[in-house]
């Protein structure tokens, strides 16, 4: 008998579906699917059946669920929405959380098959919530969101409650004892600022550049910013790495130059785990994630990057003082492992019905 809802008091009993259309990780290494890994890895650490749904980059099909080595299972398919009648008999999920790259077609099977749904909001494009709160059954149970600023978005924007989530960092993943001088940039596209970062480049020749891909780009778009980076002869660049401590451990401040409103910028809260300073725009949510433990600069004007950056790389009690911060911030309860996947159980045990047939009698 398939049922919809939550079967039981303890996470271990609980069995919980993570779906979206989009590549998940380590395939596609955005701050949604970097957490979203996270997030069911340690569900899964502390009993819990989890099944990730998503696409896949490549070939056609579904990839056989064991050749993914985590603690929980994941289907890469094709085609996302069409596996999900099957998946939903085959795994019986309590609830299924909705994140990045989700669409209402995805969330509308669910809401057919009666799986309750939960939006996990990780960035600030609204249009599944707009498309769920119709009127119909399909409505979520619950929202959550990766920072206050993109709770605040939905409320004003959608009219609902969101709670706020933090995403999870494990200090064992990113943690290094940072003893490079290098000025880091992850992710050197233009909307996380990457023209600015070639601008500091080209006005502080003294100092050694390192630009880290992120995002799967076109190939004609990647050997232009390569070309660019290798022309202006002080920047290194840097191929997509599933383990980030290798490019922390040369970094002595992270670049967050982002021209768009990030909705956290999972890269801060990963640097500050070793006491890296951060020099960030000053939108979004980036002012939660940076804390103390930085410099906020409004995005355009670059002669105060310019000068914070001298500053920060210049002076050494300036330094270490926003280094003692960054990592203090890091280390605070809010971003606790352990505090944020009970907080997430606490959210379903309010949200999810008692357990019920979803068949037509």
């Amino acid at each position: 008998m398939l049922t919809g809802g939550w079967h039981g008091d303890g996470v271990g009993r609980m069995r919980i579906l993570f779906a979206g259309e989009r590549p998940g990780f380590p395939q596609r290494m955005t701050g949604a699917a970097v957490s979203t890994h996270h997030l069911a890895d340690l569900l899964a650490t502390n009993g819990a059946a989890v099944h990730i749904l998503c696409g896949r980059a490549g070939d056609a099909g579904i990839v056989p669920t064991e050749t993914d080595p985590y603690r929980y299972t994941i289907d890469r398919s094709a085609d996302p929405v069409a596996a999900v009648p099957a998946l939903v008999s085959e795994f019986a999920p309590d609830v299924a959380i909705l994140s990045a790259g989700a669409s209402a077609d995805l969330a509308r099977q669910f809401g057919a098959l009666g799986i309750p749904i939960v939006i996990y909001q990780r960035d600030i494009g609204f249009s599944l919530l707009h498309a769920l709160l119709d009127g119909t059954d399909h409505a979520p149970v619950g929202v959550l969101t990766c920072s206050r600023f993109v709770a605040e978005k939905v409320r004003k924007r959608i009219g609902v409650e969101a709670h706020f989530l933090p995403n999870i960092f494990l200090r064992q993943d990113y943690a290094v004892a940072p003893n490079g001088g290098m000025v880091t940039l992850i992710n050197p596209v233009p909307v996380k600022g990457v023209g600015l970062a070639f601008d500091l480049a080209a006005r502080h020749r003294d100092l050694t550049f390192l630009f880290v891909e992120g995002w799967t780009l076109p190939p004609r778009q990647l050997a232009i910013l390569k070309a660019r980076a290798s022309a202006e002869g002080n920047i290194l660049w840097h191929p997509r790495v599933e383990d980030m401590r290798n490019v922390y451990a040369r970094t002595r401040i992270l670049l967050v130059p982002s021209r768009w409103k990030e909705p956290w910028g999972r890269v801060v809260s990963e640097a500050q785990i070793s006491g890296i300073p951060v020099l960030a725009s000053d939108h979004g949510g980036l002012p939660e994630a940076v804390g103390d433990g930085g410099v906020l600069l409004p995005p355009d004007d670059i002669d105060a990057w310019s000068a914070c950056l001298n500053k920060m790389m210049a002076d050494k009690a300036a330094w270490a003082e926003l280094s003692a911060k960054a990592a203090a911030h890091a280390r605070r309860e809010e971003l606790s492992p352990n505090r944020i996947v009970a907080e997430f159980i606490c959210h379903l045990r309010d949200w999810l019905p008692p357990a019920k047939d979803i068949r037509a009698a």
